[in-house]
């Protein structure tokens, strides 16, 4: 059998299928032999929204990570002739950030992300599994979290004190039909995901390594007058390449409801007209909360 030799990229990291600790996953794959892991960075930079605009958490700014990880690992597939190669962006049966670390591509830190020496945490995971052996295969790095409380202090649900409580996490939150909605309250910052951890991390303060399919478009930029104006359909349609097309309609609309009732800018004709969009009950519950929420925010 050829032996790969080993991939020198400062974001590439191969393991050995027999280091992943869930051998189960591989059934389905009985060709494969390693894993190829890499890290893709997005912009570590805040854009400032103007006034009664809303934009997602950084990772979203661009292009849906999930097409372009997905182009770029094929580019690395037919690069290094990785046969029998199967790509994973999320939807892949292993754990991506597991095999970062098995791959020694970062460390996990109080908040849950894997912390990489240079990008920091601003990174999407893919993987490649591969029948190809290599000569020489990655170990896991030493620790790089400090343990400095940053960013324990900085979430405001205290999803991260005392481990990760994932339905607290206001990214996990943006992206559920939730009833929680005494912690939406806490939601100000983006309408889908957010950041608040990954800021306050000190190895997030770098340069701006984003690739370019993944840097700042003007289409992240969404306005409350402009979602109404859409439907469904529309609004899939419309967001298609972006990563939060998958959450459907009712549900950013409801964190747009919540932004814009932070803002002190739901009026009653918009509750009303809000009511109309959808006969989910999840939904109208939340509009409810607002609307006996109003006036005292």
């Amino acid at each position: 059998m050829k032996r790969h030799e080993q991939i020198n990229h400062p974001f590439v990291g191969v393991i050995a299928k027999e280091s992943y600790p869930h051998q189960e996953v591989f059934k389905p794959y009985p060709l494969v032999k390693s894993v190829v892991v890499a890290l893709f960075p997005y912009s570590n930079q805040n854009k400032l929204a103007p006034k009664g605009t809303y934009l997602p958490a950084k990772m979203f700014y661009g292009r849906d990570y999930h097409l372009v990880v997905k182009d770029k690992l094929q580019e690395f597939v037919v690069k290094w002739e990785l046969p029998d190669a199967v790509i994973g962006v999320d939807t892949s049966p292993l754990d991506e950030r597991l095999c970062a670390y098995l791959a020694g591509l970062g460390t996990f830190g109080d908040h849950n992300l894997l912390i990489n020496p240079t990008l920091g945490t601003f990174f999407a995971i893919g993987t490649i599994m591969t029948s190809a052996v290599f000569h020489e295969y990655q170990q896991p790095i030493a620790e790089l979290c400090t343990h400095c409380g940053a960013c324990l202090k900085a979430c405001p649900t205290q999803a991260l004190t005392g481990g990760f409580h994932k339905e607290r996490c206001l990214s996990n939150l943006s992206q559920k039909a939730s009833s929680d909605f005494s912690l939406y309250d806490l939601m100000h910052h983006t309408c889908y995901g957010c950041d608040l951890c990954q800021d306050a991390c000190f190895y997030n303060s770098h340069p701006d390594y984003s690739l370019p399919e993944l840097a700042w478009d003007g289409l992240s930029v969404l306005t409350w007058e402009g979602f109404l104006q859409l439907d469904a359909k529309q609004y899939f349609d419309y967001y298609r390449d972006k990563s939060w097309s998958w959450i459907a309609y009712e549900r950013m609309l409801r964190n747009l409801m919540v932004l814009r009732h932070h803002d002190q800018a739901l009026s009653e004709q918009e509750v009303i007209q809000l009511a109309t969009k959808t006969t989910k009950p999840w939904f109208l519950k939340h509009l409810q909360y607002l609307r006996g929420q109003h006036g005292k925010s």
